[in-house]
């Protein structure tokens, strides 16, 4: 996998999960060697660590927390008005400020976020998504 974003001036690698990402508008870089994991963005005020998804993550300016040990995951956000809960992928997710409900039962997924104009699915990572960026007026 290769993406790249214009919108948030990022490009991201996988060859699954030996991934790299980059995104200036973020000021991000993460690096993983199969979820080994760091995470940085001085834009978000973020640090994240996995691991192998015991990981951590903190986040200053959306003023959120995430534990995982591995993925039995509990995580919140105060500015995104965001909870979600994942106990090894069940997962459901809910964020007030973007419009989002997500679903997971192990990726088998569902997502939709109003705000982010985004809908994606899944069924186990064969995923297909569509994004697009909502403007007022």
């Amino acid at each position: 996998m290769v993406s790249y974003s214009k919108v948030l001036g990022m490009v991201s690698y996988s060859k699954v999960l030996e991934m790299v990402s980059y995104s200036k508008v973020l000021g991000m870089v993460s690096y993983s060697k199969v979820l080994g994991m760091v995470s940085y963005s001085k834009v978000l005020g973020m640090v994240s660590y996995s691991k192998v998804l015991g990981m951590v993550s903190y986040s200053k300016v959306l003023g959120m927390v995430s534990y995982s040990k591995v993925l039995g995951m509990v995580s919140y956000s105060r500015v995104l008005g965001m909870v979600s809960y994942s106990k090894v992928l069940g997962m459901v997710s809910y964020s007030k400020v973007l419009g989002m409900v997500s679903y997971s039962k192990v990726l088998g997924m569902v997502s939709y976020s109003k705000v982010l104009g985004m809908v994606s699915y899944s069924k186990v990572l064969g995923m297909v998504s569509y994004s697009r960026v909502v403007r007022n007026g």
